[in-house]
């Protein structure tokens, strides 16, 4: 299901299966220089006007860590019931649906220039790392453009990006034709119907999916109603033409780059901790990079796949700033080519990445019980009596 890479001849355990450029995966460096990104910056409060040029600070230092946004989101519903959360979801996408509607019609009666004193700016760390990200995402793959620019500020390199991208030469100009072939849906509990959901709500190993879902729903709608209120919509109608940014898109966007972002702690450390870049550590750790070609292997980790282990190579081209990746294991011409997600859970991987593992030796479903009105009734003190030997 979906995309695979297979090789087109036999590889030796250790060979080079591909090699990809830092300059053509897309990392926070890319983001935070990248014209959609800067307006997303210009709708948080002292994120720098109406172009999004901050005149200090970096980029990053108004939004907050998605992680720990979302944990927010979840202590408020720790308590609710499985049906209180199903609610809570319909209720927060009806919501965001409303803001937007109302942003749209606000948007073609005042046009570009009709905002501004209406407009109310985000407040510092509400919107998170991962917004800029997808806002990008947007614009390079729904964009009127055939090839919608990464950036056209005054600050690019010579070849049209941003010098902030980090990555100067040899960086695309767009990331559209790359952006355009990811999957046009990922079927994560968050994008579920309300029949979908309801099989979570149902049952009590459900709850825990149920309540990420929610946690996740909530503060994607939060990010997406503050920024429309923010006057996203009208004031940057060449970044976002009219139903660029909707709920469903906002949801694609998330569900694309979690399910294909990698994690910093598992590439080479010289990517993103030796010096050559301007967001944080913890911006890397937070959001991730797509990394073309690679985020199309698919997940296996059993002994017998024969292909289960990737090394990436933090040794070679670093000069050259080449990810060098080779095969764990022979593989044969034809055969397809696997790397491991981790051990996880078929919950966390349906929540992530939008599949479950059949058999999958690290699965695992929680459960409750309570003792309550025994057979025999209680000794008084509301529990069960003990029988004697």
């Amino acid at each position: 299901i979906g995309c695979q890479v297979r090789t087109v001849r036999d590889l030796k355990k250790d060979e080079v299966a591909m090699s990809v450029p830092v300059s053509a995966m897309i990392t926070p460096d890319v983001v935070a220089g990248s014209d959609a990104g800067r307006a997303v910056l210009a709708c948080v409060r002292g994120g720098g006007g109406e172009d999004g040029k901050d005149g200090g600070g970096n980029f990053w230092d108004a939004f907050g860590s998605t992680s720990a946004l979302e944990r927010g989101m979840q202590q408020r519903i720790a308590q609710n019931s499985g049906t209180q959360l199903l609610v809570k979801i319909l209720q927060e996408r009806k919501r965001v649906e409303g803001a937007v509607a109302r942003g749209r019609k606000r948007s073609s009666s005042s046009g570009p220039s009709g905002g501004g004193k209406g407009d109310r700016p985000a407040g510092v760390g509400s919107i998170s790392h991962r917004a800029p990200a997808m806002a990008f995402l947007i614009h390079q793959r729904f964009s009127d453009d055939d090839e919608p620019p990464v950036s056209t500020a005054d600050d690019r390199g010579g070849n049209g990006t941003a010098s902030r991208g980090g990555e100067g030469r040899g960086a695309p100009e767009t990331f559209a034709p790359y952006v355009r072939t990811l999957p046009p849906a990922v079927s994560s509990p968050v994008s579920w119907r309300r029949n979908e959901l309801a099989l979570l709500a149902g049952c009590i190993p459900g709850m825990p999916s149920l309540q990420r879902a929610a946690s996740r729903t909530m503060q994607l709608a939060s990010e997406l109603s503050a920024l429309v209120d923010a006057g996203i919509l009208h004031r940057f109608p060449d970044l976002f033409p009219p139903g660029t940014i909707t709920w469903d898109t906002w949801v694609w966007a998330a569900s694309v780059y979690e399910s294909r972002s990698l994690p910093a702690s598992v590439m080479p450390s010289w990517i993103w901790k030796d010096g050559h870049t301007s967001s944080p550590p913890e911006v890397w750790e937070s959001l991730g990079m797509l990394v073309p070609v690679l985020d199309m292997v698919n997940h296996e980790d059993g002994p017998d796949s024969g292909q289960a282990g990737w090394r990436l190579s933090g040794e070679e081209d670093i000069e050259a700033r080449r990810l060098t990746v080779s095969a764990g294991a022979r593989v044969r011409k034809h055969c397809q080519l696997y790397r491991s997600y981790g051990r996880l859970d078929n919950e966390t991987f349906v929540g992530r990445y939008g599949f479950a593992r059949v058999g999958n030796p690290a699965d695992r479903v929680r459960i409750a019980w309570a003792l309550s009105d025994g057979v025999g009734g209680d000794g008084g003190d509301g529990t069960a009596p003990v029988p004697g030997p």
